[in-house]
Parts: structure tokens; C-alpha cells; sequence
């Protein structure tokens, strides 16, 4: 019933965001395994080691490999730069937007010479989820359409503790946008 209760504050809260990007909070807390050695760039921001980057290890490989298959077509066939975060922590930022621009801008997943980028990002001690969504594909994938596809594609599994299944319908969701508006 709280679960519940939450989802529909979510939503009401989500239907007021007027913002370039959506966020979730209270994501359930998920057991962490131990993440994969990698090398720090400044302020705190992980090495990306591909396009689906589980710092935090609570996404199942099969669910990793499918991910990357979609994404690599995708910038393929567009020249659009998806990305999927987990980390454990969001520290040293404050909240996860200041964490996903600093993630996006040092990855260069979003900047002025790419536009067309969407960074999906899981914090799971601050327990938060957020589409970061590049200007150039504003029009395909505005606020309410990332509102709406954690609230029929990651929010349920999320809720559960269902992170690789909740990543796996976020990417497929952003993926299917992108290639209809690219008209592949």
C-alpha cells in the first residue's frame, strides 16, 4: 500500500515537471554487489567502460548485453548516443541533476558538438532514477514523454527491485522513439 501511495505522489509530482530531464525519488535499495575496479575523472564521476555502465552491479549481464545490442544499433542506424549509469552514490553532488549534467557533459554524451545523447542514470543510495535528454532530442523525447516512460516502463520493475528489467524497458522505450522519429 506505502508503494503505491508513493507511485501516485510520483506521479503527481512528475505531471508538475517542467524541466529538461524527469527524476524519481525513492527507489527501492537494492543489495549492491561488489562493482568492477575502474578509474575515477574529476569530482567524483566513474570511467564510462561502454554504453551500459553498472557501477553499482545490480543489473544481470543478460540484461547488460541486450541493452548494449539495442544502443549500438541505434547509433548506428541515427547517430543517437544512449547511455545507462548505476552507481551506488551520486557523492559529492547534492541531487541527481547536477550528478547526470556533470556524468553527461564529462562523457561527452551531451554537450554543444552532441546533442542528440539521452543519459539514463540509477543512484541507488540516494535511491533515484533520471532521463537526461540532449537538445537535439527534445522534440522526440520531451519531458512528459520521459515522465511517461518511467511511469509505464521502469517505474513498476523499479519499485520491485527489478533494476536490469526496469533499464531494459527504459532503453527499449527511448530506442523505439528515437528510431521512429529517425524514420528507421
Amino acid at each position: 500500500m506505502n508503494r503505491l501511495i508513493g507511485l501516485l505522489a510520483f506521479a503527481v509530482l512528475v505531471a508538475g515537471c517542467a524541466t529538461q530531464s524527469v527524476e524519481k525519488q525513492d527507489v527501492p535499495e537494492a543489495e549492491p554487489r561488489t562493482a568492477p575496479a575502474r578509474v575515477e575523472l574529476p569530482d567524483g564521476i566513474p570511467t564510462p567502460v561502454g554504453s551500459v555502465n553498472d557501477f553499482a552491479d545490480i543489473v544481470p549481464a543478460e540484461d547488460e548485453k541486450y541493452m548494449a545490442e539495442v544502443i549500438e544499433s541505434v547509433r548506428r542506424q541515427t547517430g543517437a548516443v544512449i547511455a545507462v549509469l548505476t552507481v551506488s552514490s551520486m557523492d559529492p553532488y547534492e541531487t541527481i541533476d547536477d550528478y547526470c549534467i556533470a556524468v553527461a557533459d564529462a562523457w561527452g554524451i551531451i554537450s554543444a558538438e552532441r546533442i542528440h545523447g539521452v543519459l539514463v542514470t540509477v543512484t541507488v543510495s540516494e535511491r533515484k532514477v533520471r532521463i537526461e535528454v540532449g537538445y537535439g532530442l527534445e522534440e522526440t523525447i520531451p519531458d512528459s514523454v520521459a515522465a511517461w516512460i518511467l511511469e509505464e516502463h521502469m517505474i513498476p520493475s523499479l519499485s520491485e527491485g527489478e533494476y536490469g528489467i526496469a533499464l531494459h524497458r527504459g532503453v527499449d522505450a527511448i530506442a523505439g522513439l528515437i528510431l521512429e522519429d529517425y524514420g528507421e
